[in-house]
C-alpha cells in the first residue's frame, strides 16, 4: 500500500503541471487508473521479483518492464550506455520532462 501511495504522488505532481484541474479531481483520475493497472503491476512485480537477476543480468526483468511500457503506449530505446539490459521508455513530448530511474539487483 505504501508503494502505491508512492506511486499516486510521482503521478500526481507530474498530472498537476500538465492539466489546470482542481487537486481534488487530478488525485481521484490518478487514483483510478492505479487502482485499474494494479494487478498488472503487482504480476510484473512479482515476475521481477522470482527472476532474481543479479547486476547486469536483468534480462528477463527488463524485458518485463519493456513489455509493459509498450502495452501503455510508451516508446523504447534500448542499449541505453551500451548496456544491454538499460533502456529508456518515453511517452509524449513537450514539457513537463519527468524522469523516473528504476535500477534493483537480487
Amino acid at each position: 500500500m505504501q508503494a502505491r501511495s508512492a506511486l499516486y504522488s510521482i503521478v500526481l505532481m507530474g498530472a498537476m503541471a500538465l492539466q489546470a484541474q482542481s487537486i481534488k479531481t487530478l488525485k481521484q483520475e490518478v487514483q483510478s487508473s492505479v487502482d485499474q493497472q494494479a494487478a498488472k503491476m503487482i504480476e510484473t512485480s512479482d515476475a521481477i521479483w522470482e527472476a532474481a537477476e543479479t547486476s547486469l543480468e536483468e534480462f528477463k526483468s527488463a524485458q518485463y518492464l519493456k513489455d509493459m511500457a509498450v502495452a501503455n503506449g510508451f516508446t523504447l530505446t534500448e542499449n541505453v550506455a551500451g548496456i544491454s539490459t538499460a533502456f529508456m521508455a518515453k511517452y509524449g513530448s513537450g514539457k513537463p520532462v519527468i524522469g523516473i530511474l528504476g535500477e534493483f539487483d537480487a
